[in-house]
């Protein structure tokens, strides 16, 4: 028993001890729940026009959207909701984490990653818009084969359209390596030498996560690894100069 209260007075005495850390923790939770809601909210109540304006990127002359079930407008309605619900939380959460860790950074390593956020927009949209355009390269392609072997297809919507947001957020996330590298480099925690020797590792983690993606044919995965391998080299270049003191 005494054993137990010793326990409890500990967790008691840390949670006093930490309490300020606490509230502004669950600060940045709530803020980011917020953000989550409004986002999902707009997926929500605009999720046909997105869907239309999504539908229209893409030539489907050639191509057959089915409905296969009542529910799948609902459920692309819950996926987009959460799409955006993600795109408008992340920003919001790195804003205000970025201000709880400030303290305990280095005025270089917060200058450094100020500096480093509207690459970091620039390359996910980017990223976004790249993966949009591999899964618009497959639809043309595949309308194309299908004309030429004067074969009917029929898609399903819920499919279609969940492959393409899946594909662009995760492109749009995976153009982040750049500043992710950068950012570990400075800190100290990775050098370029180590990237560089480790360099054919790196090289068949990002094939096998190509591999992984939507698009199966071998023309989708060069168009997705090489803009991976780019991104690599590029960092390793843009660090190269750098230095520890």
């Amino acid at each position: 028993m005494e054993k137990k209260l010793k326990k409890l007075k500990k967790i008691n005495n840390l949670l006093i001890e930490y309490e300020p850390q606490l509230k502004e923790i669950r600060k940045i939770f709530f803020r980011s729940l917020f953000s989550f809601i409004i986002g999902a909210s707009i997926g929500l109540i605009f999720n046909q026009k997105i869907i239309l304006v999504l539908m229209s990127l893409f030539d489907l002359q050639k191509v057959n959207i089915v409905l296969t079930s009542p529910y799948q407008f609902i459920n692309l309605a819950v996926g987009l909701a959460i799409v955006l619900g993600l795109i408008t939380t992340i920003p919001v959460f790195i804003f205000y984490l970025l201000k709880y860790i400030q303290p305990a950074l280095k005025n270089e390593e917060y200058s450094l990653i100020k500096k480093l956020i509207p690459l970091s927009i620039f390359l996910f949209i980017f990223g976004c818009f790249f993966g949009a355009k591999i899964e618009q390269y497959v639809v043309s392609l595949y309308a194309q084969t299908t004309t030429n072997y004067s074969l009917s297809n029929f898609w399903d919507i819920e499919s279609f359209l969940s492959q393409v947001m899946i594909m662009s957020v995760t492109m749009g996330l995976v153009f982040q390596l750049p500043i992710i590298l950068t950012i570990l480099i400075r800190v100290k925690i990775l050098t370029t030498h180590m990237l560089t020797s480790q360099r054919r590792y790196v090289y068949s983690a990002l094939i096998i996560f190509a591999v992984l993606l939507p698009p199966t044919d071998i023309l989708s995965l060069i168009m997705i690894t090489i803009p991976l391998f780019i991104l690599f080299e590029g960092t390793i270049i843009f660090n190269r100069n750098f230095h520890y003191n």
